[in-house]
């Protein structure tokens, strides 16, 4: 199986103002080539430290100790084993380095262009080139 880039989007000044930095849609595909799933909504954010990372879909629950945000599904979900849980993160940092770099690039193209349209903000990728396929 591998994960394909479906789309890259740059920020809307109000998602900037809500400190999202950009969004990303991904599809699993099985070795046949065919879609297996497709997770939309996933968002780029920014640490309190200045790092960005993705951010993927939750939503809110109210119990009894207060309100909680539960993820809608997690990417490279750790496990039980320190070296499963490197490789993990290595696998989910080579996907965010190459979605920052889309989304500059993006961005770099519209800024350059003043006939952008928000219709040309979505990049495309071919799984073979991606590290984590």
């Amino acid at each position: 199986m591998n994960i394909n880039i479906a789309g890259v989007y740059t920020p809307s000044p109000k998602q900037l103002n809500v400190g999202i930095h950009g969004s990303v849609n991904l599809e699993i595909v099985s070795d046949e080539g065919f879609a297996l799933a497709r997770l939309n909504g996933i968002t780029v954010r920014k640490s309190k430290a200045g790092s960005q990372f993705l951010s993927m879909p939750s939503f809110k629950v109210t119990g009894k100790e207060g309100d909680k945000w539960l993820k809608h599904f997690a990417l490279f979900p750790f496990g039980d084993d320190s070296d499963y849980n490197n490789k993990q993160k290595e696998n989910l940092a080579k996907l965010t380095h190459e979605v920052l770099r889309l989304i500059s690039q993006k961005t770099d193209s519209l800024n350059n262009s003043s006939k952008a349209s928000t219709a040309d903000q979505q990049v495309s990728t071919s799984s073979e080139a991606e590290p984590w396929g």
